[in-house]
C-alpha cells in the first residue's frame, strides 16, 4: 500500500511540474512578443503554435484569476474553445449584478462552469461568441454571462468592467487566430 501511494504522489508531482514547465515556457515566448513589439521588432517567427495544455497551464499557475474562478481547463476544437472550470459562487455573490434575476443568489458554494463558443479574427481584432453557457446544470443566455463577467471584473482601470461580447485587438500585432483541435494557430 505504502509503495503505491509513492507511486501516485510521484506521478502527481510530476504533472505539476510538467504543468508548471509549460506555462512557464509559455510566458516566456508571451514576454519575448511583447518586447519585440514594443522594440518595433517583428516576432522571430510569423507563425506560431500555443495547445490548449499550455494556456491551460498559464492561466492556472502564472497570472492572477479571480479569486471566484479555479482549476480552468481549455480546450480548443475546430473554430471554437471551450473553457471550463470551478466558480466559488459565495465569494461572487457580492459582485453579481443586483436585479438581475439570474437566480444565482440562491446558490453558494462552488460550482462547475462551462464556456463554449467561437472565435473569429479578422485583421488584428477578435470577437468572442458564446454558443452555450453553463453554471452546474443550469443553462445561461450569453447576456447573462456577459453581466456576470462585467461585474465580476470591474476596477479602477475598468469601471464598467469587461464586456466579453465586445471586439478586442489581439495584442502584440496578432493578425489572426485560428483554432484547430488541441491547438491554436497564432498569424503575425
Amino acid at each position: 500500500m505504502g509503495a503505491l501511494l509513492l507511486v501516485l504522489l510521484s506521478a502527481q508531482l510530476a504533472s505539476a511540474s510538467s504543468r508548471h514547465e509549460l506555462a512557464q515556457g509559455l510566458s516566456r515566448r508571451i514576454a519575448d512578443y511583447e518586447t519585440r513589439f514594443k522594440a518595433g521588432k517583428p516576432p522571430r517567427e510569423k507563425r506560431a503554435l500555443v495547445t490548449d495544455d499550455e494556456l491551460t497551464a498559464y492561466i492556472n499557475l502564472l497570472p492572477k484569476l479571480p479569486k471566484s474562478l479555479s482549476q480552468i481547463e481549455v480546450k480548443f476544437e475546430r473554430e471554437r474553445i471551450h473553457a471550463k472550470g470551478l466558480l466559488d459562487l459565495d465569494q461572487l455573490q457580492d459582485k453579481l449584478p443586483s436585479g438581475s434575476g439570474l437566480g444565482l443568489a440562491l446558490f453558494g458554494g462552488r460550482v462547475n462552469v462551462s464556456v463554449k463558443g467561437r472565435l473569429a479574427s479578422e485583421n488584428g481584432f477578435g470577437t468572442f461568441q458564446p454558443e452555450e453557457v453553463k453554471v452546474g446544470s443550469i443553462p445561461l443566455a450569453p447576456s447573462v454571462l456577459e453581466q456576470i463577467i462585467a461585474s465580476a471584473t470591474r476596477s479602477a482601470d475598468h469601471p464598467d468592467g469587461i464586456d466579453i461580447l465586445a471586439p478586442f485587438r489581439y495584442p502584440y500585432g496578432m493578425r489572426q487566430i485560428r483554432l484547430t483541435p488541441g491547438r491554436a494557430v497564432v498569424d503575425f
